[in-house]
């Protein structure tokens, strides 16, 4: 029986005040990210073009201006550099900054997540509460906000979880996992609640989900025999695609560790570029994270896909580097989603398809293409909660990671982050690089 001294009294008190400011600051971002991206689009159309451009140039400067007197861009990479005690956080300070920091890069619509400073900014806050404490301690401080904020982002407590074991690392007792799942579970209907109280109505719920009109037969659709083909093959092609993009990213990476100005002028220049030349052309799924082209509502036509495929692997992969706070989770969703959606309409020119099967390609191959690339394969698979029906995706779902998996025993590597990390912190020579990249 646990004794309910001062202390544990303080952690219950502390706990049930994280419970309630994890899922506001998510929902706080997650409303001021969406509205932002907004009014970009509106002030895109209502002013002139060089006053448009000089507010972005502005508004980046700021964000890197800002960075410098962050501990880091608050991303995965980040959280795991604070794990290993490389550097150390100043919750509150910290909080602002990337807070700010992510704002601002939704404004300027670089393709860069939230979901990446989410688990960043619950960690800190964590380490915040818990900072004096015996249990947590302090990296289970970190475990437990990291999940948080990977579960409350995407709306997903068991991914949260996993994740927390997964991405993490950590061997959690009994105790501390139990403690975990009721603060997630916990933190999770509270943020269902803020955004029933904003709102009026919830749809980001597993129950909903379950009845999710994503494809048209509902949950009595099927797939043909040689549409079932095409999940065996797809994991192949975003194994080998995924392991391309982290070679592409890890190559540009010595750019911005070696030459700060230099890396600065090349943010400003594509981000110009890109969002200006994207907008104008009135392609703006090629801007922002692209969580849009995940839910596989719209399947986009072959040549767009293809198109924008291209322009947001190039696009990608230099923001992956650049000095703004943002994630990597959602848009390399993202580029695995156009993956899927073009193997399918591919195969459709062999083959009858139907629209169902190319909307579970894309989800599956969303999440294939994440699970290669960072190679948390079992959060992975629990994201279909997070998107569309899980009732139709859950058995291509589990034979595309199982796949996967098998794949992984034959042919181990390190993750995107992982190599990053080395890259920032060695001066690794280029055929090396290339080397850890596609390992």
């Amino acid at each position: 029986m646990v004794k309910l001294d001062r202390e544990n009294g303080q952690i219950i008190l502390e706990s049930i005040l994280l419970v309630f400011v994890a899922p506001a600051i998510i929902f706080a971002l997650e409303t001021l990210t969406h509205s932002l991206a907004i009014w970009s689009t509106y002030l895109f159309d209502q002013i002139h073009l060089a006053f448009y451009i000089l507010i972005i140039i502005s508004l980046s400067l700021i964000e890197i201006l800002l960075q410098r007197f962050s501990v880091g861009k608050g991303d995965i990479v980040t959280l795991k550099e604070l794990e290993s005690g490389h550097i150390h956080v100043r919750p509150l300070f910290d909080t602002i900054i990337i807070f700010i920091n992510v704002s601002l890069t939704f404004f300027i619509a670089l393709p860069l997540g939230q979901e990446g400073p989410s688990v960043f900014l619950i960690a800190s806050l964590a380490i915040f509460f818990f900072r004096h404490k015996k249990s947590p301690n302090y990296d289970e401080a970190i475990d437990i906000g990291a999940a948080l904020g990977y579960g409350l982002a995407f709306y997903n407590p068991l991914a949260g979880l996993c994740f927390a074991y997964e991405a993490m690392r950590k061997k959690f007792s009994i105790k501390s996992f139990l403690y975990l799942c009721l603060l997630m579970i916990a933190s999770y209907f509270m943020l269902l609640t803020y955004r029933f109280l904003y709102q009026g109505i919830v749809t980001q719920t597993w129950l909903y989900s379950f009845k999710a009109p994503l494809f048209e037969n509902g949950l009595e659709f099927m797939m043909g025999g040689y549409e079932w083909l095409i999940i065996f093959f797809l994991p192949f092609v975003t194994f080998i695609l995924a392991r391309l993009f982290n070679l592409l990213v890890a190559f540009i990476r010595p750019l911005f560790v070696k030459g700060e100005v230099f890396s600065v002028v090349i943010a400003l220049f594509f981000s110009i570029f890109m969002v200006c030349w994207a907008r104008e052309e009135g392609l703006d799924s090629l801007l922002g994270s692209g969580s849009g082209l995940i839910d596989g509502e719209q399947i986009t036509p072959m040549t767009i896909s293809l198109f924008a495929l291209a322009v947001r692997i190039l696009f990608s992969s230099l923001a992956f580097n650049f000095p703004h706070a943002g994630g990597q989770a959602i848009p390399t969703l993202a580029i695995g989603a156009l993956v899927g959606t073009c193997l399918g309409h591919l195969f459709s020119y062999i083959m009858p398809i139907s629209e169902n099967a190319i909307a579970i390609y894309t989800i599956v191959g969303a999440i294939t293409f994440y699970a290669s690339s960072t190679n948390y394969r079992y959060t992975s698979f629990f994201l279909l909660f997070s998107f569309g029906n899980p009732l139709a995706l859950a058995l291509p779902t589990f034979i595309s990671i199982g796949i996967l998996i098998l794949i992984s025993f034959l042919y181990k590597g390190p993750s995107l982050q992982h190599n990053l990390r080395k890259i920032d912190k060695e001066n690794i020579p280029l055929k090396r690089r290339m080397v850890l990249a596609f390992r």
